[in-house]
């Protein structure tokens, strides 16, 4: 059985009792237990500081992560703007106070931890995209889960770019009878390889051709 103390006093009886909690005996407190009274690392430290092992420590409880994580956005018709620190390439930046059991370490963006607190877990071969194209914007009703190639492709960036590309350099229509692909990622012209090919040919010849001559 779990024990959990509301009072001095009952904190003094599990103390006296060495208490088996895996938890912290605190009410309220769910962190792990690190010293033999059957306190949590910050409860312990308020302990052999003399302070109150019962006024309210935020990062030990329930909702604290929500409350600091609100704090930072600023609400519009559509969109959550995540006004706190700026990673590069415009992502919020935001680190919880304290984990769950089930939660993983943070990765440090906002929009991440909006995803796994109101939508639920990330699997690990997928990534958080934003459907509204805002980088800053951490609505969780503006955030889905894609593959990287997918998120990648439906970008601005030049991976993107060329996907949407319909006819290579020369002209040629990337139809599905004119496609090589290379490596099953990247496309290229079928004819344009074909001309490449017979242009390598003929100077590999001629050089075959001078080589004989000047023997």
């Amino acid at each position: 059985m779990t024990w959990k103390a509301t009072t001095h006093e009952e904190f003094k009886a599990m103390a006296n009792d060495r208490c088996t909690n895996k938890e912290c005996v605190i009410g309220g407190c769910d962190k792990s237990r690190v010293s033999a009274n059957g306190l949590c690392k910050v409860h312990y430290q308020r302990f052999f500081s003399g302070k109150n092992l019962f006024s309210p420590i935020r990062s030990c409880w329930a909702g604290s992560n929500e409350s600091k994580f609100l704090k930072d956005v600023v609400k519009t018709d559509s969109c959550w703007l995540w006004k706190g620190n700026l990673r590069s390439g415009g992502y919020g930046a935001f680190t919880p106070r304290t984990f769950t059991k089930t939660s993983k370490a943070p990765s440090g963006l906002a929009h991440r931890w909006a995803y796994e607190h109101w939508n639920g877990p990330i699997p690990h071969n997928l990534v958080v995209n934003h459907k509204c194209r805002v980088r800053n914007c951490v609505n969780p009703e503006h955030l889905n889960l894609l593959s990287n190639r997918e998120n990648i492709l439906i970008g601005t960036g030049a991976s993107a770019r060329n996907a949407k590309k319909t006819r290579c350099a020369q002209g040629h229509p990337y139809s599905s009878d004119n496609i090589i692909w290379l490596r099953g990622k990247w496309r290229r012209c079928k004819i344009c390889n074909k001309i490449q090919c017979a242009k390598y040919k003929e100077r590999s010849l001629n050089l075959l051709r001078e080589g004989g001559h000047h023997g």
